[in-house]
């Protein structure tokens, strides 16, 4: 298997513009590109530009025939993820390990196939996970400093009442992304 390069991943997921991707497209090694993209090459650049259906094809072509061994690369920086039959807490822990656990609804986690690393609410209130991709810097300050990014400190819905005054507003930023699609 290939090692995709993380701007193709991250076109896909829509994080890169299209702009940006074409741009980065055009300086990559073709060799790579071909071997990589396969036929879907030829697609990715005879797409028109200004035509986001052509582009939002190739890159379903493009999730469809990837070869991915989890999840993650298709799963956006911050993703939120709706809990139903396919993501249970049971379904989550069959992908992802406990690293450690903030409270009983955060939880940094790491996926078993990968090794990427996220920082995971689990919202039981709304019904929903948000999945922030983390470094392995910040995984391991989390890990060995106890150090966790602020993004759900103010959020309500994962944390025990306690009497302190926290937004039931979800966080900014996050996204149904790419991923939800292959869920269903």
């Amino acid at each position: 298997m290939h090692d995709i390069p993380d701007e193709i991943w991250a076109w896909i997921r829509r994080e890169l513009p299209d702009e940006g991707f074409r741009t980065w497209l055009w300086r990559a090694p073709e060799e790579t590109l071909r071997s990589v993209l396969g036929s879907a090459y030829e697609n990715v650049l005879s797409a028109d530009s200004v035509d986001a259906r052509a582009l939002s094809v190739v890159k379903d072509e493009l999730v469809a025939s990837l070869p991915r061994a989890c999840a993650c690369p298709l799963l956006v920086t911050k993703q939120w993820l709706g809990i139903w039959a396919k993501t249970t807490p049971a379904m989550i822990g069959r992908s992802f390990e406990s690293v450690r656990k903030r409270n009983p609804w955060l939880s940094l986690l790491r996926c078993r196939t990968c090794g990427e690393f996220w920082y995971v609410a689990y919202d039981t209130v709304d019904d929903g996970w948000y999945f922030e991709r983390v470094t392995k810097d910040r995984a391991r300050a989390i890990g060995e400093d106890d150090d966790w990014p602020d993004t759900f400190d103010e959020f309500e819905n994962v944390w025990p009442n306690d009497g302190a005054d926290r937004s039931k507003e979800p966080p900014a930023g996050f996204l149904a992304g790419v991923a939800m699609t292959l869920l269903d």
